[in-house]
């Protein structure tokens, strides 16, 4: 990706992540929120932090589930939903 395309993406994040936040005024998640960035922060090069995103964005069905990074990450999400549902979340 050259400067421009990021630059422009990272505009397009900044205006969503605004707007999130400001419908967030209205929830009780703004503390949500500032944990996630707090996680962003402090851990975003942490491999088990992004193993994590992206089960989460597959569990949710954010994600197709064709789109992986791989078999280890297919594992991770299999024995993460596995504890999941065993607590019924």
């Amino acid at each position: 990706m050259n400067q421009i395309e990021h630059d422009i993406e990272k505009a397009k994040l900044i205006e969503k992540f605004r707007n999130m936040l400001n419908r967030a005024e209205h929830q009780p998640y703004l503390d949500t929120f500032k944990l996630v960035l707090e996680l962003l922060d402090k851990a975003q090069h942490e491999p088990v932090f992004h193993k994590t995103i992206e089960a989460l964005a597959h569990y949710l069905e954010v994600l197709p589930d064709w789109v992986s990074t791989g078999p280890e990450q297919d594992e991770f999400e299999s024995e993460l939903f596995e504890v999941l549902d065993d607590y019924n979340y």
